[in-house]
């Protein structure tokens, strides 16, 4: 994220470097800058759009006047603090110039401000929607309190049936005798009370809370008990502890019982277990949380592919026509740069689940076998590598080169939990998954289990609620992007599968990646043929329809040093109206354009001219949804290189009848 107060004072749009004013133009979130006198001096395009205006319009003009709707407001008082204080100040409230929940930072640059804000209306929603969630919830867990009084006020009312209530209720009871010294002491606890605790009966009967429950518990207890007792009053309270049985959270009932003296000589204590409803809950939570991340990542994926193309096509162009040494050497550093800028997009794009992969029958213990020598390699001496392979482990559903990056990624994370080496084991088995609550987000059925164990220094419970985060990492500076965890969550979930992680500090960490169970046993190592190195040539007219100017620019001229004829289109209405003056013989279309999508476009042209060849072009595979593409239209993901461009055009212009 940009932060307001990183970019040097701004006094006015021509003294931002060209860098800076393309980060701020092209980034997704809106940026302005005051100078000091509350003059609008610089707002990017995101700004302008949101607030409806034009440069022109606001450019010069004193906030205060050109929005008056800031006056008296929050964001004005937050203006001035900033200015007067000079430092950062961040904030969330509805913008009052357009009502859109935002995330507002606001920084001093010089004697001025500057203000970087996004639209946050869908965490918003997002989060009522879980509040929504959780007082259902809450509803639910009162009606089975007012259940539970019901039964309190039963037991109170007929001793007789004390017996077969308190011996075969589903809530936790327990019966707790006062003592004249204050100690709390247990009489009884029924099967349900040691089920869901796992003390036994034996064990607390005729025991002080002291004596069964840890200081910290006895001492919270107690408390509780006190206040039933003092007040007269049933007590409810809420708590997570620890018991044998694990980590449990509770809602109790206190109700304090006197006897013939009027004295309170026993309370009962009745509970229910709150522990899968808050682990549901902490469940939803994680979902929306990695949902958005998924959305917002998938979302700046995309724009990067869109800004990649143009840059690999302009330096492939670049370093055909260079002939100096020295320009041709800094030409080929920056197509390295903006290749390696590709492969993270394809990262992110992994996370987002939104990668054009090839799912196919996979032998896990093939790929893992045949990494053998890279993995050693790449872990060094200091790190045993031992393997557990299951011998008559199912295929899985995936991709070899994804599968052998996820395995690649789990055993780097692994070596560098393990700076003064240890020992790295590769674990591989089948798992038949009945019950759907009993592994998370895992749907029924049969999968392949990849468990990658290391006996590192773990993680703290904070870091692993994070660990599947894009751009999240523990590593210092520069060694490490924060994707590799991110890209095998995201990979894993888009073949149907899922990941979890089991980590204790100074205890090592376990990550268990599970992968479908493959319809046909037939399985396949082999990995996607590369892109060819050759330049085929063509002859004929393609459409090229694609509302980015430099990337549509890029491919003609890859088409017209082909030898085609290229007409442009910079969109479906444009290209229509070039339809309709002449067949071509291809057509080349992006496929998320506004105002007709690319398909949309398609269907029209192929009532134009039926048997039109396509190539669709996309920056996000899920663009296309299912349905959307007919089978025999190939696509393009971008960025994409002149050679890989130019072998699908001349194979689909082979493949397909032109029309006369």
């Amino acid at each position: 994220m940009i932060i307001a107060n990183e970019f040097p004072a701004v006094e006015q749009r021509s003294a931002l470097s060209a860098d800076a004013r393309a980060i701020l133009e092209s980034m997704g979130d809106a940026f302005y800058a005051l100078d000091g006198e509350w003059r609008i001096v610089y707002a990017n395009r995101r700004a302008l759009v949101f607030w409806g205006t034009t440069a022109a319009e606001v450019i010069g003009q004193p906030i205060w006047q050109r929005f008056p709707q800031l006056v008296g407001t929050l964001n004005e008082r937050v203006l001035r603090q900033v200015r007067h204080e000079q430092r950062v100040i961040t904030f969330e409230a509805p913008s009052p110039t357009t009502g859109i929940w935002v995330s507002v930072n606001v920084g001093p640059s010089g004697d001025g401000v500057t203000v970087y804000w996004r639209d946050i209306s869908e965490r918003i929603e997002a989060e009522r929607a879980l509040r929504s969630f959780a007082e259902k919830l809450e509803r639910e867990v009162e009606e089975r309190t007012r259940a539970l009084s019901e039964v309190v006020d039963e037991l109170r009312r007929s001793r007789a049936r004390y017996s077969a209530i308190f011996e075969n209720s589903p809530v936790d009871l327990a019966f707790m005798a006062v003592q004249p010294d204050g100690r709390i002491v247990c009489e009884d606890a029924n099967p349900a009370w040691e089920r869901h605790s796992g003390y036994a009966r034996a064990a607390v009967v005729a025991r002080s809370l002291e004596e069964v429950l840890p200081p910290e518990q006895a001492e919270f207890a107690t408390m509780q008990y006190r206040r039933a007792i003092d007040s007269r009053q049933p007590v409810e309270y809420e708590y997570t502890a620890r018991f044998p049985i694990g980590e449990v959270s509770r809602r109790s009932f206190l109700v304090p019982l006197p006897g013939d003296s009027g004295r309170i000589d026993h309370v009962l204590l009745a509970s229910v277990d709150l522990t899968e409803m808050r682990r549901v809950e902490a469940q939803l939570r994680q979902a929306q949380k990695m949902e958005a991340i998924g959305q917002l990542t998938g979302g700046i994926a995309h724009d990067f592919n869109n800004l990649l193309t143009a840059v690999i096509g302009n330096l492939e162009l670049l370093q055909g026509r260079l002939t100096d040494q020295r320009s041709a050497s800094l030409a080929d550093a920056a197509m390295r740069s903006a290749l390696r800028g590709g492969q993270l997009t394809q990262q992110l794009l992994a996370y987002a689940r939104r990668q054009n992969l090839s799912p196919r029958p996979v032998d896990v213990n093939d790929v893992i076998v045949g990494m053998d020598e890279l993995l050693r390699r790449s872990l060094g001496g200091l790190v045993q590598v031992e393997t557990d392979l299951a011998p008559n482990l199912w295929t899985a559903t995936s991709d070899p080169t994804q599968l052998e990056l996820v395995v690649l990624n789990l055993a780097i994370n692994s070596r560098d939990a393990m700076p003064n080496g240890g020992r790295l084991r590769i674990v591989t088995g089948n798992v038949q998954q009945h019950d759907a609550a009993r592994l998370d987000a895992l749907d029924p059925g049969e999968y392949v289990r990849i468990a990658v164990i290391d006996t590192g220094i773990g993680m703290a419970r904070s870091v692993m609620e994070r660990a599947f985060e894009p751009f999240f990492t523990t590593k210092e500076i520069g060694k490490g992007s924060g994707l590799g965890l991110a890209q095998v969550y995201g990979v894993a979930t888009q073949f149907g599968g899922t990941v979890r992680l089991a980590s204790e500090p100074g205890a090592g960490t376990t990550v268990e990646v599970f992968l479908p169970r493959a319809l046909t046993a037939e399985a396949s190592t082999e990995m996607p043929e590369q892109h060819a190195t050759d330049m085929p040539s063509g002859g004929g007219t393609v459409l090229v329809v694609d509302d980015e100017p430099e990337v549509r620019e890029i491919a003609a001229i890859f088409l017209r040093e082909a030898g085609y004829v290229v007409k442009e289109a910079g969109n479906g209405p444009e290209a229509r109206d070039i339809l309709a003056s002449g067949p071509i013989c291809l057509a080349l279309v992006y496929y998320a354009m506004p105002m007709m999508s690319g398909y949309e476009f398609v269907r029209l042209a192929r009532s134009i001219q039926p048997n039109l060849p396509v190539i669709y072009v996309t920056g996000a595979a899920d663009k296309l949804g299912p349905g959307t593409v007919p089978l025999g239209d190939p696509i393009v993901m971008k960025p994409y290189a002149r050679a890989s461009l130019l072998k699908i055009v001349r194979e689909r212009a082979l493949a397909s009848v032109p029309s006369v």
